[in-house]
């Protein structure tokens, strides 16, 4: 038996509360202090690194990232240099939303990380970290919503670079218009029991203006959280006559540092990283894309490049997907940077996104790398406790801790070998040591909301994790939630002696979990025999 027929997440990428209780309080966004006023609310620690890829697909599996294995955008694969962008193809373990499928209910999935391809059979609309040509499922959804023609994944590249905020805000609040406009046809009109929207604009103004959107009450970047609101009052009143649970939640917050703390730099200075010369500046690079892209347009070739991989182009010297992709495809004259660190002789280095004052450092070693200098066990831990002990010793650094004292799970072989958090620093894997200016990035306190006919009204949640979303509404749905997931079933969001409140959290193991412990008792048994 269902005790709830609908659950609607709409996601407002690294919202935060600094933020938005100030929008609140000037009534800018009625509909928010509407729902926050007569539902649950609270702070939603997100993953570490706080980071849209892994937040997301913790979120969409209720697991830390050592059971999902997706700790960043991109995690190198085979070699230190050699990155490789996460898809849902990545995704090590299921999601909730295949296991609602599996029990018949009907999901869209717009602009939902990680996504695509998608994994099952409901409507999914592509998100950022989509390469592929095709941006809806199934094809031929179009023929009942033309406006997917005008789908796009990420604002015009020109504008983001350049990051004129008026410009901007024009571009962002456009792409956010058709987004929703798709993501509502297909909420009045198509069958569904789980709905999740995502929009990504309040990301990206917060990374150019959050300093200002706190301080300016009259900043233009408002206008895409307004905006939003008005479409979250839209949702609202479509919902009257449902039985429905509705979240509003962010993957992770945002925040003001003061400087920026340039890792790789660090660890050169250190003599746990060389370099085999100075090139040109990736900036050069990202701008080279960005021009042959203008040239393709012209001619006619339209290309979905997300913001994100430009983003990693300025900060990895390198981005081979988007280098390979389009001198093959395309044969642009784009001059490759040279690679510049040297494997041979290199012992630590940073492949995190330089996005929050969290970070991360691989161990040059075998496994998991092929050309891993660091061959023992044994040096592998003197290294990286040589690291870790002078970090710990750098007065802006937080902590600095091995990967198994932050995730656990069975890809933990995949992870960056030491965590570590900064205390008012951006840390970056940038080369450009020190830098002092102000850098608007991720925060690991991101927002949360319930509303409903099921919920309390006015509560505060408190030691809410990103991780909980996924066995709530498994536990809304009444169905078993998995035994391996991390996140628990937030009942103290529930009104006192409701049905949802009072029915019992049921776990169990499921057909994925038990396929999953087979072939590891499989492959167990295949070493032994040799």
């Amino acid at each position: 038996m269902d005790y709830s027929q609908k659950v609607i997440v709409i996601a407002l990428d690294g919202a935060t509360w600094s933020l938005l209780k100030k929008l609140i309080i000037e009534n800018k966004t009625p509909n928010l202090r509407k729902i926050v006023e007569k539902g649950v609310y609270g702070v939603l620690k997100s993953t570490i690194p706080p980071i849209t890829g892994p937040a997301w697909v913790s979120f969409a599996t209720g697991k830390n990232p050592g059971k999902h294995g997706c700790y960043d955008f991109s995690i190198p694969v085979k070699r230190l240099d050699e990155l490789h962008t996460i898809s849902s193809k990545d995704i090590k373990t299921h999601t909730f939303y295949e296991l609602l499928e599996q029990y018949g209910k009907n999901n869209i999935l717009v602009n939902l990380p990680a996504s695509t391809p998608p994994r099952i059979k409901g409507i999914v609309i592509a998100d950022l970290l989509s390469f592929s040509k095709q941006l809806w499922f199934p094809k031929e959804l179009i023929h009942e919503i033309p406006e997917l023609e005008n789908y796009r994944l990420s604002p015009k590249g020109e504008i983001m670079l350049n990051r004129e905020v008026k410009k901007l805000v024009k571009d962002i609040v456009e792409l956010e218009s058709v987004r929703f406009n798709i993501a509502y046809k297909l909420f009045t009109k198509k069958k569904w029991d789980f709905f999740f929207l995502l929009f990504s604009g309040t990301d990206w103004i917060q990374h150019v203006s959050y300093y200002q959107l706190i301080n300016n009450g009259e900043h233009a970047g408002l206008t895409i959280f307004m905006e939003i609101d008005k479409y979250i009052g839209m949702v609202l009143n479509a919902l009257q006559k449902e039985n429905y649970s509705l979240f509003i939640m962010s993957d992770h917050g945002f925040n003001s540092y003061k400087g920026t703390f340039h890792v790789n730099d660090w660890l050169e200075a250190k003599r746990f990283l060389m370099r085999e010369e100075k090139s040109e500046t990736s900036t050069e690079y990202v701008h080279q894309v960005e021009k042959e892209m203008c040239k393709a347009k012209e001619l006619g070739i339209q290309i979905q490049i997300p913001s994100f991989i430009l983003k990693i182009a300025e900060y990895f010297p390198f981005t081979h997907y988007v280098y390979l992709k389009l001198k093959k495809i395309f044969k642009f004259n784009i001059k490759k940077p040279n690679l510049f660190i040297n494997l041979k002789k290199t012992y630590a280095y940073s492949t995190i996104t330089g996005a929050s004052n969290f970070s991360g450092i691989y161990i040059n070693s075998y496994p998991p790398f092929v050309n891993g200098i660091i061959k023992s066990r044994e040096d592998y831990e003197k290294v990286r406790e040589e690291i870790i002990n002078k970090l710990a010793s750098l007065p802006f650094i937080t902590w600095a801790r091995k990967k198994e004292e932050v995730y656990w799970g069975p890809y933990l072989l995949s992870a960056p070998d030491i965590i570590l958090k900064s205390s008012k620093y951006v840390i970056d894997k940038s080369w450009n040591y020190p830098s002092r200016a102000l850098r608007n990035e991720h925060h690991i306190d991101g927002i949360f909301i319930a509303y409903g006919p099921n919920f309390k009204r006015g509560a505060v949640l408190q030691n809410a994790s990103i991780l909980d979303i996924a066995p709530t509404i498994l536990h809304i749905f009444d169905i078993p939630i998995p035994k391996d997931m991390d996140g628990k079933v937030l009942k103290e969001i529930f009104k006192e002696n409701s049905i949802l409140a009072k029915k019992d959290i049921n776990y169990q193991e499921t057909d994925y979990e038990r396929k999953r412990i087979k072939k590891r008792i499989e492959k167990l048994r295949k070493r032994q025999k040799i």
